[in-house]
């Protein structure tokens, strides 16, 4: 479930793990401004082009997330949406020092009943 706690981080809710995992599909992919799509979330244009020339500096290649992401990636409820770290892995280091930001809403129009808003990739 995800949990409203101001104060404490906790795990990703189950309920938002397959949009996240496709966003970072698409990411994976080399598509940044997920112009395909992702059903439910939006995708702010200021950090498309941020996103694709930081991970191109990094020097290594996101792919798709594995389980373990899960155990390490935070969700913090910031009082009308969660702030979440999605730590992210690459076909170089395994687990890397990257990180996707995004928010999640809720939003009882969306099918899922959040909205997901796709922040900036970095190295916090």
């Amino acid at each position: 479930a995800a949990i409203k706690d101001e104060d404490n981080a906790h795990p990703i809710a189950d309920a938002w793990r397959l949009t996240i995992a496709a966003i970072v599909h698409r990411i994976a992919g080399g598509d940044y401004g997920l112009c395909d799509g992702v059903e439910d979330v939006t995708m702010t244009d200021r950090y498309v082009a941020f996103n694709a020339d930081y991970v191109a500096h990094f020097g290594e290649t996101i792919i798709d997330l594995p389980l373990e992401t899960w155990t390490t990636s935070i969700a913090q409820w910031m009082g009308d949406w969660w702030d979440c770290l999605i730590d992210l892995y690459t076909a170089e280091s395994g687990s890397s020092d990257l990180v996707l930001e995004l928010r999640v809403y809720e939003d009882a129009e969306r099918r899922s009943g959040y909205r997901f808003e796709v922040g900036m990739i970095y190295v916090p």
